[in-house]
């Protein structure tokens, strides 16, 4: 997209140098900048604390488009966080009351394989997802990963998939979906889950150009073909994070651009200590452990 020409004049009479910035907003842009506010929220304890406040004050939607989401994550900690619930429950209370919820996560085939979810890195995307859970509501505090499991159970039973061999084979789970004991588990009222992913022929090109144009020339054949292979087969992934909260009245409406995933390593304090102090009861993670810094 070519850009305007941007004449500035200068007093050559004090000065005969300038220094050359970029322009503070995209040029030629389908819609023109509107005013508004924005505000930094550094580090999870403030971000996560300012999202959960704006989600329980909703009134018609609450649109999420994240890499990961932990159902059981507690976005209010210590003294402030008492008595407040973790997301998936916010979510599910704010549905309860007509607000529509809609949640888009990240969702990659091999991600979703059974238990290589919970062992892809320090870092799953999706906590627990894959197994099916058909047991009495778990409390997210005390079972966090039983809640995990019956989040996404619950989430995905307005209709249950197709019993296709590709379905099975990428989630056993689907299953249990026709089961007639499975459907104890009711339902979320007003929240959709949806997941994300890339067909076969676009993890291919991706495979393709991150082996031959990559930015490191220095690399040999097999780095190159082993960063294909995982870049582009194995987990090719976005990295997209929002958060809008009631767009449908515009002087309410409330916006994040997100640098956090809403996993529990992402919940760090101001302090910025090199340890994080968990605070969830009887959590089976260690209290304590190393943050993720980032902002919103």
């Amino acid at each position: 997209m070519t850009q305007p020409f941007i004449t500035v004049p200068i007093a050559l009479s004090c000065t005969r140098s300038a220094t050359i910035t970029l322009p503070w907003f995209v040029q030629r842009t389908e819609y023109n900048p509107a005013p508004a506010t924005f505000k930094p929220l550094v580090n999870g304890e403030t971000a996560f604390r300012d999202i959960y406040d704006a989600i329980f004050r909703a009134e018609k939607s609450v649109d999420i488009i994240c890499w990961g989401f932990q159902p059981s994550m507690f976005f209010k900690r210590g003294a402030g966080g008492q008595g407040t619930k973790c997301i998936g429950e916010l979510l599910e209370d704010v549905g309860k009351r007509g607000v529509k919820v809609r949640l888009l996560c990240w969702g990659g085939k091999v991600l979703g394989l059974p238990e290589i979810n919970n062992r892809f890195g320090p870092e799953p995307n999706m906590p627990h997802r894959p197994a099916a859970h058909m047991r009495p509501r778990p409390h997210p505090s005390r079972h966090a990963e039983d809640f995990d499991r019956w989040w996404y159970w619950s989430v995905s039973q307005k209709e249950p998939r197709k019993l296709t061999f590709r379905n099975v084979v990428m989630d056993p789970s689907v299953i249990a979906g026709h089961i007639p004991s499975a459907w104890q588990v009711a339902a979320l009222k007003n929240v959709e889950f949806m997941t994300r992913d890339f067909d076969l022929p676009s993890r291919l090109e991706i495979a393709f150009r991150t082996s031959l144009f990559g930015a490191d020339k220095q690399r040999g054949a097999g780095n190159k073909a082993a960063g294909g292979a995982a870049m582009g087969l194995a987990a090719p992934t976005h990295h997209q994070k929002m958060v809008l909260v009631d767009y449908e009245v515009p002087n309410k409406a409330v916006g994040y651009v997100m640098g956090h995933n809403m996993l529990d390593a992402y919940w760090d304090m101001d302090s910025n200590r090199t340890r994080r102090w968990r605070c969830v009861i009887s959590a089976k993670l260690p209290i304590w452990a190393t943050p993720m810094h980032s902002s919103t």
